[in-house]
């Protein structure tokens, strides 16, 4: 019994050793089908050359960040190149946003452009463009407005980003939140565009911040004072007070924040087939199912009709200090968190 711990000891220890060849960190509510899906992949993968990917895909289960040694902190941190995985997902505004590394691996054009997001309909390119063509968009996690109708009273619809500013407002509008921070996607957005007089307006109207699941509890049954939410799609479609609540589609486009797949240039042959799957018709679907906007023109995006996306586009993560502006943000508004 005693050999066979250390063994696993050692094999483990062997495993973090190991080059990696694919990390992928992807919203929690499609987490398991991903990681399913990954795993039926894999295993076809071997039985066709006898070869395994080293790869952390996690499923959402607890500790298992805890049992492999690999997170965004340690990509973070990584000292060199070799220390990156040679493929990863990730949200935009993570590890590969921070200005020491894009000066470090970015610029200097570690990372190689795999996709493309031109002649799909719901994007302004001018946004999407990465003027480095590091940065591949493999697919978008959009932020929408759920109104409560009964809360909203005689108050008219904000249709627009913009018009969550308005006065008529105030102390009604709920931000996402996560366990220890609220969600800054709205807020770099008003920031990008309106600076602190913009911060100024919008934080009068902030009521308080909700996790997701909270908000698809609560929105429109009666037991919250808040009449609109900024939630991603997928909790909107299943608040539970759906006859009481409207989804609204900002007329400038729903907010996202992009998954990026990062692939290193002296290892794309290798990681080839990681990259079928990913645009994989399998891979697309389990994105639809999650109202995940997938880049395979192909896909059902169940986007309304005229729709847009919105997002701050390559140009002001570059020309911005992002981990200044975000510590700035957290630190101003976790005054709401949960309140």
């Amino acid at each position: 019994m005693g050999n066979a711990l250390i063994s696993e000891r050692i094999i483990g220890q062997s495993d973090r050793k190991r080059r990696t060849d694919f990390f992928a960190e992807l919203p929690c509510p499609m987490k398991q089908r991903f990681r399913d899906a990954y795993d039926a992949f894999e295993k076809q993968y071997f039985k066709e050359t006898g070869q395994r990917f080293s790869s952390f895909v996690p499923s959402g289960r607890p500790g298992e960040h805890v049992e492999k040694a690999m997170t965004l902190q340690d990509i973070k941190s990584a000292k060199t190149l070799d220390a990156i995985p040679d493929m990863v997902i990730c949200y935009a505004l993570d590890v590969f946003s921070r200005r020491d590394f894009i000066e470090k691996y970015i610029k200097p054009g570690y990372f190689e452009k795999a996709l493309d997001t031109e002649g799909l309909s719901f994007i302004n390119q001018n946004e999407f463009d990465d003027p480095y063509s590091s940065f591949n968009s493999i697919g978008f996690f959009p932020q929408i407005v759920l109104v409560d109708k009964k809360q909203l009273g005689n108050r008219p619809v904000p249709v627009s980003l913009e018009s969550l500013m308005d006065p008529v407002y105030e102390k009604s509008i709920v931000i996402p939140s996560l366990d220890t921070d609220i969600s800054t996607m709205l807020l770099h957005h008003i920031y990008q565009n309106y600076r602190e007089a913009g911060l100024d307006r919008i934080e009068k109207n902030i009521r308080g911040s909700l996790g997701n699941t909270d908000v698809a509890k609560i929105a429109g049954t009666g037991n919250s004072n808040a009449a609109v939410y900024l939630v991603p799609w997928v909790f909107a479609r299943g608040a539970a007070g759906q006859e009481h609540t409207e989804i609204v589609w900002p007329s400038e486009g729903a907010l996202v924040e992009p998954m990026v797949l990062m692939i290193k240039k002296n290892r794309r042959k290798e990681t080839d087939a990681l990259l079928n799957f990913l645009l994989s018709p399998e891979v697309s679907q389990i994105f639809a199912e999650n109202f995940f906007i997938s880049v395979d023109p192909e896909a059902d995006t169940r986007i309304p009709a005229g729709g847009k996306i919105k997002w701050l586009g390559w140009d002001y993560i570059y020309n911005n200090d992002i981990t200044a502006i975000q510590n700035m943000l957290t630190e101003r508004f976790n005054k709401f968190l949960h309140a």
